[in-house]
């Protein structure tokens, strides 16, 4: 007969022995706090399939556990024979518990069948304590059934061959099912198949047709660190260049800074370490493991692969061990805007600009404000370059908003700096004047030569 009253006694001492709370013993095993406490007061018994996680947990043996749910303890005959003979005796041959007691001394046989049963009553969740007592072969057997009818739980003991055509297979499938629900769930089973095998060319090839199927990588998420690293920074590259770096927000913490890092550096080398390609890595920079991404930069920097010049614009943002291999190589952040970029610029522009790049560089300080600053010009450059000169009041207006927030020190009516950057937009105005009246005439010369082209025909 169960005694529960055993059971709970034993489990509540053995997880206070442990240090544990209920809470925390819940999450270990997979279920509900509400669970635990229930069979800590006697009011319930866990699922046999839980005896083997709620023994690790604890730091115990399941065959005390298993003990502990009987009034008397569970003896296993010593003979094969009578073993064999004991589980024939049983009543209910799915009574895991009892069969558990008998499963060291059954014969190679008679267990496989038992498992068997277990397995076409209650699941092979149920079965699962005892596979400890068969091997891998025999598992890999069963296994090898069960991914037929669509259960994957024993794929990991199934052979590499096995492995790869019920991928395909149940790729195949879920390739042709019109239902987003369904077709979610099927491209889910066949990730999860996907991440037992072995071959890293096969498993980067599926991944990459079901990912050009699906177009998103949402319903791998939760599963998605158990594929080969080697496999997500090639998928990870390709699925950026599609659908930009930022594609991948929300996913930083799931993919893990090494990751997102091999991912970035793929990027790179896909575009040829060209400027635009790590100016969409450094926007991410701060989700990266800084010590592999800038491994990786000098590794393409001494191959000839990467021109640092590219980059100096972004050594703010670096580890200082990576700042000094700049300066080693004769770079250092300037905080310059390009020239040509606006209209002619103020006589004494390089002292200016000279000493915000100092206060820039005060600002690592603060590698918020610092990034926020460094971002503030990049994105001032390329507004000013690829605009119309229409559009040229509006980037002032944002400019002008920008610097008193991230400027605030110069921000002050006597300050000649300040007084330099007012002068500089001036200079923008008064020329975005003069280009507006050019193209006021522009537009009449057109109209006068399209009346005499009226004329001529």
């Amino acid at each position: 007969m169960f005694n529960m009253e055993k059971f709970a006694n034993l489990l509540t001492k053995k997880r206070k022995d442990k240090g544990l709370t209920q809470d925390q013993l819940a999450d270990l095993v997979g279920v509900s706090h509400q669970a635990v406490s229930k069979w800590e007061r006697a009011e319930a018994l866990p699922e046999i399939s839980k005896i083997g996680d709620i023994a690790l947990a604890i730091d115990t043996s399941t065959d005390e556990l298993i003990n502990s749910l009987y009034d008397t303890p569970i003896k296993a005959p010593i003979e094969k024979g009578s073993a064999d003979d004991a589980y024939f005796a049983l009543v209910d041959k799915t009574k895991v518990g009892d069969i558990y007691a008998l499963a060291p001394n059954l014969s190679k046989e008679v267990l496989a069948s038992a498992i068997e049963v277990i397995i076409s009553e209650k699941g092979t969740a149920a079965a699962s304590m005892l596979y400890r007592f068969v091997d891998d072969a025999y598992l890999g057997k069963i296994g090898k059934l069960l991914l037929y009818k669509g259960d994957i739980s024993l794929a990991k003991y199934v052979d590499e061959a096995t492995l790869q055509n019920a991928t395909v297979e149940y790729i195949s499938n879920a390739d042709t099912i019109k239902d987003w629900h369904t077709k979610n769930a099927k491209y889910m089973q066949a990730g999860k198949l996907l991440t037992f095998c072995k071959d890293i060319e096969f498993i980067n090839d599926m991944f990459a047709h079901m990912v050009a199927n699906y177009d998103s990588w949402n319903v791998w998420k939760s599963i998605i660190g158990e594929f080969p690293s080697e496999v997500l920074a090639r998928q990870g590259a390709e699925f950026a260049a599609r659908k930009g770096t930022g594609s991948f927000n929300g996913w930083w913490g799931v993919l893990g800074r090494r990751n997102v890092s091999k991912i970035f550096l793929c990027y790179a080398d896909r575009f040829n370490n060209n400027e635009q390609a790590w100016h969409d890595i450094m926007i991410f920079y701060g989700n990266c493991d800084s010590s592999i991404l800038e491994s990786g930069i000098k590794e393409r920097a001494e191959n000839g692969k990467l021109d640092l010049n590219i980059l100096q614009k972004y050594i703010g943002n670096f580890t200082s061990d990576m700042a000094q291999y700049f300066a080693d190589h004769g770079l250092n952040y300037m905080g310059k805007m390009q020239i040509g970029a606006c209209p002619p610029i103020p006589q004494d522009e390089n002292a200016v600009w000279k000493r915000i790049s100092e206060a820039i560089n005060k600002s690592t300080e603060n590698p918020s404000l610092l990034r926020a600053r460094l971002r503030f010009e990049e994105e001032f450059d390329i507004k000013l370059q690829e605009s119309d000169v229409r559009d040229w009041p509006e980037i002032i207006k944002w400019a002008d908003t920008a610097r008193k927030e991230l400027y605030p020190e110069y921000d002050t009516p006597d300050n000649a700096i300040l007084k330099e950057i007012l002068k500089r937009l001036k200079d923008i105005e008064e020329h975005i004047d003069d280009v507006e009246s050019m193209t006021d005439e522009l537009e009449s010369m057109i109209s006068d030569l399209e009346g005499r082209i009226d004329e001529l025909e």
